[in-house]
């Protein structure tokens, strides 16, 4: 065999070696991303692999997956199939999101007041190109237009029963502070709007509340409010006049015991404090005991 002849079969294998050990360090590493939930990119800020399978960022590497299971069956029955939806405390946009990939025929108005999570929403709905479909607004669903400051990592001082929640508001110190913006959904103007989802419970009280002209404007549409709900009198009060008018009915969804379906009940408001993991929904229309 020819110098030459042997030179080309040892180019030829050490060719074919060094493909293969590509290969394989190649499908080692997609190996490696497949099993990554979460990769860090800066401080408080990960890229996730969210509970419904998309990329994300998110504030938290594991952020709550409760309902995830679930949820699905639960927005596909819901949710109309075209139309504006409203989302109120968007948080970083998980549930945002998945409600556009899955209805794509829907546009949603998210609202997020906390400017971290704000900011990783929009940046979440260009992730994942929804701008034409997304828009997004930056203030807290309330009942009054007013400012509080939050400092994430200030002990919050013990509050007396004369103390005002603006005194408590400027005894607070930290480093992680940030100013939020509350406003009353009436003072919005929006295309009609078919469907509202309250994903932050601690707020559902006054985002009812500075939301009664825009329900009764738009024909009091469905709204979704996510576990943990304790509704106040004065809501208690509200919703019991628009129950005696027509425009709800209130229902408790729950999880049943195999965690993808859900059982329905309708509820009078005397039942309605809902401080456990159950949906509830305001609809004029009739529901189904299971969904």
């Amino acid at each position: 065999m020819s110098m030459y002849r042997f030179s080309q079969i040892f180019l030829f294998l050490s060719l074919l070696a060094a493909l293969t050990a590509l290969y394989f360090v190649k499908k080692s590493s997609c190996d490696r991303i497949k099993k990554l939930s979460s990769y860090q990119i800066k401080e408080e800020t990960f890229l996730i692999k969210s509970p419904y399978g998309f990329p994300a960022l998110s504030l938290d590497a594991s952020p709550n997956t409760d309902f995830t299971e679930a949820l699905p069956s639960l927005l596909k029955t819901l949710l109309p199939d075209e139309g504006h939806v409203l989302h109120v405390g968007a948080k970083s946009g998980i549930h945002t999101l998945y409600m556009a990939l899955n209805h794509p025929k829907i546009h949603i108005t998210a609202l997020e007041g906390q400017p971290k999570e704000y900011d990783l929403l929009k940046q979440n709905i260009k992730l994942l190109h929804l701008m034409d479909r997304v828009k997004t607004e930056y203030f807290n669903a309330s009942l009054t237009e007013n400012e509080i400051k939050v400092c994430l990592d200030a002990e919050i001082p013990t509050q007396k029963p004369d103390t005002s929640s603006q005194k408590m508001e400027q005894t607070m110190q930290g480093k992680n502070c940030h100013t939020i913006h509350n406003k009353a959904i009436d003072k919005t103007a929006w295309p009609k709007i078919n469907y509202v989802v309250i994903e932050s419970h601690l707020e559902a009280n006054k985002a009812l509340l500075g939301m009664e002209n825009t329900l009764k404007k738009n024909g009091y549409p469905p709204v979704l409010l996510f576990p943990n709900v304790t509704f106040g009198q004065q809501i208690k009060d509200q919703l019991k006049q628009l129950m005696h008018e027509g425009a709800y009915m209130v229902y408790k969804i729950a999880q049943t015991a195999n965690k993808r379906s859900f059982s329905v009940s309708q509820i009078e408001m005397d039942e309605a404090q809902m401080n456990e993991p159950c949906f509830i929904l305001l609809t004029k229309e009739l529901m189904p005991i299971l969904i």
